[in-house]
């Protein structure tokens, strides 16, 4: 977007201009603009050229910044899964649909303003709620029943799946429920029934004030938490064990016992397959719901010839080989970016020979890039590390010269012979000045060094607050009359003492005279007053700059 400076123009004069407004796009998807603005002059058709090009040079930068933003995200929610899973796993009681604090947890794993699990009662077409985390909504309170179908997914005995809603239209609409979050103030709501024998039994509802406030993301997380209670509450509920050898298995009861015992639930809801495959390689039977960016569903593999699809892939057929003859396998391929994880387990017949094999493939690209993500993100911090010690050790070793420096400059300046001539120590006084302010550039790089690095420790000590204003105006009193400044100092008196870092105070505070100093005009002045309020040591610097803008100021504690 381009905005003329003198839209009537004399014919023949060439087109100037005010503003240039260029989008940053990547593979034709705008991810963010660059604004370019000029005085009265304005910018010439070259210099909206430049401007484009440096647009399409930031394209990349930023694409890489969102994309190590959202891997970040990614990955935290990934380890909150990982706790949720684990405190599931490991709760007593064997029933997790009753336990506060994995409500909580999971509540806290969607940034969720409301939770709900209620226990759905087929025979007396009824819902009543369990539990529930997050804000009032007094008609889904807990142990309160309501009608079945008043539920945002009216669970049937037929098994149904994960929904995502908009409550902002489908609120105050079709269910009652919806109506009651919608009023709470709720506007968004991911929605899920738990299963057990294929009877939908539990229903789980999350929701936030925010519209829209679940995604994909949240979508797979639900659809592993789901997964994880379902597990829970059937191994809770059943108690007894296949019985028989493993002679005597199929290869489909091997895999239920090495998936567990929900294994209808999780091909149902992930992108997976399993494959009975005989001894000649046909597909006899499968289930899961497929793996949809491979367009691979099981209605098309029925049938066919594995072992000849297989040849396709690079380490496929051998691994199947092995499967059949007897030798269990897994491996990890890669097909038009999608990674696969393919398990095959032999099944073995009564009288002890290999005849046919079961495969489970899943998709596992979501893991595989997070773990890239994370190994991206691992080598970024091994980097700023490095930095951080360079920083470190430079800071050290500039501040023994400067150190030497400083203390020559300060004996010269004592002019105890009397022979160095009023410009000399004039000149001295700036060699002391700019010393100064060398000393606490170094300091600053320092201490933000040992923030990163974790090492940073203040060290709190009982000082006179009159002999630490003295020291300050002592030390900034020549910079202050070097820009024409006039530097004024009010404290307690002597008998005034406070517990702190004397050091990292004294150098915040200079921080901030320094600053005053920079962006004050000449002629005016700078004042720092000090004083005790009942247990507090209050600290103020004023001047006479431009200051802060307001739609800066909160950002100034930022790092």
């Amino acid at each position: 977007m381009l905005n003329e400076v003198d839209p009537e123009r004399p014919v023949g004069t060439a087109q100037r201009y005010s503003m240039a407004r260029t989008a940053i796009k990547v593979a034709d998807r705008v991810i963010g603009y660059v604004e370019a603005r000029q005085d009265a002059s304005g910018f010439d058709k070259s210099d909206v050229a430049k401007i484009q090009e440096i647009t399409s040079a930031c394209a990349p930068v930023v694409a890489t910044l969102k994309q190590l933003e959202q891997s970040e995200k990614n990955l935290k929610k990934l380890e909150m899964l990982r706790r949720v899973v684990d405190k599931i796993r490991s709760e007593k009681t064997n029933d997790p649909i009753h336990s506060p604090r994995i409500a909580s947890l999971i509540r806290n794993l969607f940034d969720a303003d409301w939770i709900y699990f209620g226990n759905v009662d087929h025979e007396n077409d009824y819902s009543t709620t369990e539990i529930t985390d997050g804000v009032d909504v007094p008609e889904l309170a807990a142990e309160v029943r309501v009608s079945r179908r008043s539920l945002l997914i009216p669970s049937t005995l037929a098994a149904s799946g994960l929904v995502a809603i908009d409550l902002e239209s489908a609120a105050p609409g079709q269910r009652a429920s919806g109506r009651w979050m919608y009023r709470a103030g709720l506007r968004s709501a991911i929605c899920a029934p738990l299963h057990l024998d294929g009877v939908v039994t539990t229903m789980f509802m999350c929701a936030s004030r925010k519209p829209n406030g679940f995604g994909s993301l949240e979508n797979k997380l639900a659809t592993a938490i789901v997964a994880e209670l379902e597990i829970s509450i059937e191994r809770s509920r059943n108690s007894t064990s296949l019985n028989g050898s493993d002679r005597e298995k199929g290869s489909v009861q091997l895999v239920i016992e090495q998936l567990g015992p929900n294994l209808h639930s999780i091909l149902n809801n992930a992108s997976a397959l399993v494959l009975m495959i005989d001894n000649t390689g046909i597909v006899t039977e499968v289930a899961g719901r497929g793996i949809k960016g491979l367009n691979l569903v099981p209605e098309r593999l029925l049938g066919r010839d594995f072992i000849a699809y297989s040849r396709k892939i690079a380490g496929l057929e051998e691994a199947l080989m092995r499967a059949l003859n007897g030798q269990s396998d897994r491996i990890e391929i890669e097909i038009f970016g999608t990674v696969l994880d393919a398990w095959m387990e032999p099944a073995v017949s009564l009288d002890g020979e290999p005849g046919s094999a079961t495969v489970v493939v899943s998709d596992i690209t979501d893991r595989v890039a997070a773990e890239r993500s994370e190994s991206a993100l691992k080598r970024v911090k091994e980097e700023q590390d490095l930095a951080t010690k360079f920083i470190i050790s430079l800071s050290h070793e500039m501040k023994a010269p400067l150190s030497t420096g400083v203390e020559l400059a300060d004996l010269l300046s004592m002019n105890d012979r009397g022979n160095l001539h009023p410009d000399q120590i004039e000149r001295i006084q700036v060699v002391q000045q700019n010393a100064d302010r060398l000393t606490l550039l170094v300091n600053d790089f320092l201490n933000i060094s040992k923030m990163e690095a974790g090492t940073f420790k203040a060290n709190p000590s009982k000082f006179q607050i009159s002999e630490l204003a003295h020291d300050l105006r002592t030390s900034f009193e020549p910079i202050a009359n070097g820009q024409d400044h006039k530097f004024y100092v009010t404290a307690p008196d002597e008998h005034q003492f406070a517990t702190a870092d004397r050091e990292l105070l004294r150098q915040a505070i200079v921080n901030l005279l320094s600053n005053a100093s920079k962006y004050s005009p000449p002629n005016t002045n700078i004042a720092l007053d000090i004083w005790v309020d009942e247990q507090d040591l209050r600290i103020t610097v004023t001047d006479e700059g431009p200051g802060i803008p307001h739609d800066e100021r909160d950002r100034v504690f930022e790092p």
